[in-house]
């Protein structure tokens, strides 16, 4: 088996009101020229393993993890229903690259879930700017499960303390989004981790 992958383009949906049809042909001809780039060597890339550090250069260069924040001056963002296409696409060609990517859409709205408008916008601009990719998980409220993490205050701020195992793009992300117990209250809490800062 090689390395190519013979597919359809996918449509992208009709553009969302305010959305003009020549932005969602530059995604869609940006994601189409992606998913054809990835689909030559995915099963190589695959066989051998490894950290994705050039897929997710690429998923960079092609601007594509602003791709779900709103459009608007330093951002170039589209709809759920776009960005779902291209996560649809690029997983026809590299379906682990397609995870990655649908994962990190998913987190990179966790502001708006989790925090307060004013907060989140902060957040999207800078996530942005820096083009952050997210990777994490957060596990529902009330499972009646142990929890895996703690926040223990700690001077200014929190300690987080445990372990989790998460899915997919931990060493290739900006950020991780994690849920865990307070020590002081109880309360579950949704945290922002820089993978990159162990203390």
């Amino acid at each position: 088996m090689n390395g190519a992958v013979s597919r359809e383009p996918e449509a992208l949906p009709p553009p969302p009101e305010g959305e003009s049809p020549a932005v969602q042909q530059v995604w869609g001809r940006v994601v189409r020229e992606l998913a054809d780039d990835l689909a030559i060597d995915a099963a190589a890339r695959d066989r051998k393993g490894g950290l994705p550090f050039d897929e997710v250069s690429r998923l960079r260069e092609a601007g594509l993890p602003a791709l779900l924040n709103p459009p608007g001056p330093m951002r170039r963002g589209a709809d759920w229903r776009t960005a779902c296409a291209a996560v649809r696409e690029i997983a026809a060609a590299d379906g682990s690259v397609g995870e990655l990517l649908g994962r990190h859409y998913a987190l990179s709205w966790s502001g708006r879930f989790f925090s307060t408008p004013e907060r989140a916008a902060a957040l999207e601009l800078r996530a942005v700017r820096e083009q952050w990719l997210w990777a994490g998980s957060t596990a529902a409220p009330d499972t009646g499960a142990e929890p895996d993490l703690s926040l223990a205050p700690a001077g200014g701020g929190y300690l987080l303390n445990g372990s989790r195992e998460i899915a997919a793009g931990v060493a290739v992300s900006d950020r991780l989004v994690l849920d865990a117990v307070c020590t002081a209250t109880g309360d579950s809490l949704v945290v922002l981790v820089d993978p990159a800062h162990r203390s």
